[in-house]
């Protein structure tokens, strides 16, 4: 039987392969799908106007566990920055505000567009729906652009063998170890 389903299934693009989440990864994109209603739930909270009231009442029905339109909207944003933040892009856009190239991408993604689009069906007007996808969308980049920049700028630092100004230790503390010997 198992023979037979080798032959018959499709053939796996390699560049979908890449792109597939192991258990630890969707771990961390489930822990993100959940916070960032949380998150932009509390920080609405503390607005009276209507708006943030009908951005509240739909953040509170965002269902995030199993297979909802939230997961697949913020899978398809996952997409979209794994393939942008890579080790290559970041040397070749130095100088370049990655976060802003990255949400130029997240809006124009048609994938992105689509999922968007199931989610908010019939809930939200459409000036509210774009506010609250460039609210969602901002907030994911913030929350997925830190810690990766984080860690290019630590290799980056590891890479470069000259210790700046900064991390020298200061001249007293020079002193202060003199005296003591």
């Amino acid at each position: 039987m198992e023979v037979r389903n080798a032959k018959d299934a499709p053939k796996i693009d390699e560049s979908t392969r890449e792109n597939c989440l192991d258990k630890e990864k969707e771990k961390v994109l489930r822990y993100i799908a959940g916070y960032v209603p949380f998150a932009l739930l509390k920080k609405l909270k503390k607005y009276s106007n209507t708006a943030a009231i009908a951005f509240c009442k739909f953040l509170n029905s965002w269902e995030v566990a199993g297979s909802g339109y939230s997961k697949t909207f913020l899978d398809s944003i996952e997409l979209v920055s794994r393939v942008f933040l890579t080790h290559k892009n970041l040397v070749k856009m130095q100088g370049v505000n990655i976060k802003a190239v990255l949400a130029n991408r997240m809006f124009t993604n048609k994938l992105v567009q689509d999922y968007w689009s199931n989610l908010i069906r019939d809930k939200l007007n459409a000036d509210s729906s774009k506010k609250l996808f460039d609210m969602v969308v901002n907030f994911y980049i913030k929350i997925r652009c830190k810690p990766f920049i984080k860690v290019y700028l630590n290799i980056k630092k590891m890479n470069s063998k000259s210790i700046s100004k900064k991390a020298e230790k200061a001249l007293r503390k020079n002193l202060d170890e003199d005296k003591e010997k």
